[in-house]
């Protein structure tokens, strides 16, 4: 079994699975456990029982990193609301069938593969690179485990692995849905182009009173005024409130010490990795890059590999594996580091941009430090000087009064939209353009405090009504409109007329000659490819046609008319290559993640599952408030 798991590791399937043991004692840290006193399970799977610690556990782990991404965090109903408790219930109940399989089947991972997968964990590795028992104990009581808990766990994901690495074993793509996507992806068409512009729509006569007022009446949207409303209002900005403090230099250098770090960034370098599944491949790899006969990315598009597929970003060496680390920042220069052994293959490593590190002195940090320290001041101060508003208010002064008592600035909007047209300033953020809206004429508001910490309040002063402009205001605006929609529809009908006659057998050349327009071309191209003469709507069309069929599309105060005039498979070469080895490595993993959906739907329903959706409830309770 253990030279089958080894066989096994290079799928991609296997991979990823032995990633997430790798890593499992992190995930399962002490500090996301939730002792909530219930013996219960949340649901059972055959007769696999999901305990409600563990999911609560799972559940806290996906809350909090959904949290992390709105910047706020959830409460119950949004956790529900992004199907949170579900997708965690179901990544749980896809491991107790496979659990329950295992079982029935009498297959269990032979404590050898346990022993590998430990032992080659680099978390579990002392400072001589090799496996510490000492270290492995330490890091699973640091994180709540025991000896046999956490062998249990690896154990259980082996023969996880196993059945998966059984179910998937062959399953692949076929072939000829590979070649239709292929071959849809690939083929290039060339087009014969003619546009007609506003002068081949022919005489558009003046519309007579009755068309206008149908016109103007069907159109309201477009020659209505939007509401729009005045008010005055107190901005406790926190730019107002800050100014004119002047932080003394102890301050100024405690704020430098405290952000040190922000002041001296170390040296960073950007680099991407290629990882091979084994030492010989990856050397014989650093050595065609090293003689020049190839590229890091003519390696990677053979691949069928991207930068951004490969990138490890712009990193510091604290922020890599130590081996990783060590190789990638011994360079001088940009070049090919490696090969490292990373645990999962041997990484070829790319450093094509190196940062050096940089300190940035006391003095030149002065400006920034002072500003820091006035921002500090302003948030401090803002809630204390709202306080003092709202008294005032609550004693019946207005808002007028208050600037005036306390040298604040009062602030004006005039004839302000909800989209924010007519307003300036503070006027035109979003906040205060919510709370403009919200209020009623001549109602008094309570203070509102932003994002950032700071503090308004306003006063409608008067509220203009939405409405539509009479006719004879804007006639020759509403006459303009229609014209312009009356030539749209003129030269559709101008087109459609044209592309007849292409359907019947002219060509577009002839045509052309004809109306005495020009006969551009376009192509080839692929369908995805950025075509820039033809319109998107009109490229979609012509791609479903066969060669000499026609179409047109609007673009702008125009209309394109196009022909296709040449159809081509695509070519034999390495960027087309690359893609097709991409798409069948991709069909061939969603061939293989239906495969194994398939198998789960149908073994759940063999052997049952049941929920205890009142213990879920609970747990969706108690963790969107912890």
């Amino acid at each position: 079994m253990l030279n089958l798991l080894r066989r096994g590791i290079k799928t991609w399937v296997a991979k990823v699975l032995f990633g997430l043991l790798v890593v499992s004692f992190a995930i399962w840290g002490i500090g996301d456990v939730f002792n909530f006193g219930i013996g219960s399970s949340v649901a059972t799977v055959g007769e696999q029982k999901i305990p409600a610690e563990r999911y609560a556990n799972a559940l806290n782990r996906e809350v909090r990193a959904a949290s992390q991404r709105f910047g706020q965090p959830l409460d119950a109903e949004t956790t529900r609301a992004l199907g949170l408790p579900q997708q965690v219930l179901g990544r749980l109940a896809q491991e107790a069938t496979f659990d329950e399989a295992m079982n029935e089947l009498g297959v269990s991972a032979p404590d050898s593969a346990v022993s590998e997968v430990i032992t080659s964990d680099p978390s579990f590795k002392g400072a001589n690179g090799a496996f510490d028992q000492e270290a492995y104990r330490y890091a699973l009581a640091q994180n709540g485990f025991t000896v046999e808990s956490y062998e249990d766990i690896a154990r259980r994901t082996i023969a996880r692995r196993q059945l998966i690495l059984a179910l998937t074993s062959g399953v692949t793509a076929p072939e000829g849905a590979v070649e239709t996507i292929y071959a849809f992806q690939t083929e290039t068409r060339r087009f014969d182009l003619i546009t007609l512009d506003a002068s081949f729509a022919g005489e558009i006569g003046a519309p007579d009173e009755e068309t206008l007022q149908t016109y103007h009446a069907e159109h309201a949207d477009e020659f209505t005024t939007p509401e729009r409303r005045d008010a005055i209002y107190l901005n406790l900005s926190l730019e107002a409130l800050g100014e004119g403090f002047e932080p003394d230099e102890d301050a100024l250098r405690d704020a430098y010490a405290r952000h040190a770090g922000d002041y001296e960034q170390p040296e960073r370098r950007t680099l991407h990795q290629i990882i091979y599944d084994t030492k010989a491949d990856a050397d014989a790899a650093v050595a065609r890059v090293a003689s020049g006969e190839t590229t890091f990315d003519e390696l990677l598009a053979k691949r069928g590999e991207s930068r951004a597929d490969t990138a490890l970003g712009a990193v510091t060496e604290d922020e890599l594996a130590p081996a990783t680390g060590e190789a990638a920042f011994a360079l001088e220069s940009p070049g090919i580091a490696g090969p490292v052994d990373t645990g999962f293959g041997f990484a070829l490593i790319d450093v094509s941009e190196i940062t050096p590190a940089a300190k940035t002195t006391f003095e030149e940090a002065r400006p920034d430090l002072v500003a820091e320290l006035r921002y500090e001041h302003a948030l401090d101060r803002a809630p204390e000087v709202a306080g003092e508003v709202e008294d005032r208010r609550a004693g019946g002064a207005t808002l007028a009064e208050i600037a005036t008592e306390m040298n604040l600035p009062l602030g004006h909007a005039t004839g302000v939209a909800a989209n924010g047209d007519g307003a300036f300033g503070f006027a035109a953020s979003p906040e205060f353009l919510t709370e403009l809206f919200a209020a009623a004429e001549g109602e008094e508001r309570d203070m509102v405090e932003t994002e950032a910490g700071s503090y308004f309040v306003l006063q409608i002063e008067a509220i203009t009504p939405a409405a539509l402009r009479p006719l004879d205001e804007i006639r020759d605006d509403v006459v303009a409109s229609w014209r312009r929609v009356e030539t749209g529809e003129a030269l559709k009908a101008r087109a459609e007329a044209i592309v007849d006659r292409i359907d019947a057998g002219e060509t577009i050349e002839a045509i052309a000659t004809e109306l005495g327009v020009e006969l551009t071309n376009e192509g080839p191209n692929t369908r995805a490819a950025g075509w820039s003469a033809t319109p998107a709507a009109l490229v979609e069309e012509l791609f479903a046609l066969p060669l000499g069929g026609a179409a047109f599309a609007s673009m702008g105060d125009t209309v394109v008319i196009g022909a296709v005039a040449e159809i081509a498979a695509g070519e034999d070469n390495a960027q087309n290559g690359a893609m097709r080895d991409s798409l069948k490595q991709q069909m061939d993993q969603m061939a293989t993640a239906d495969a194994l959906g398939l198998y789960l739907t149908a073994k759940q329903r063999e052997i049952g599952v049941s929920v205890n959706q009142q213990v879920i409830d609970s747990m969706v309770t108690q963790i969107s408030g912890h």
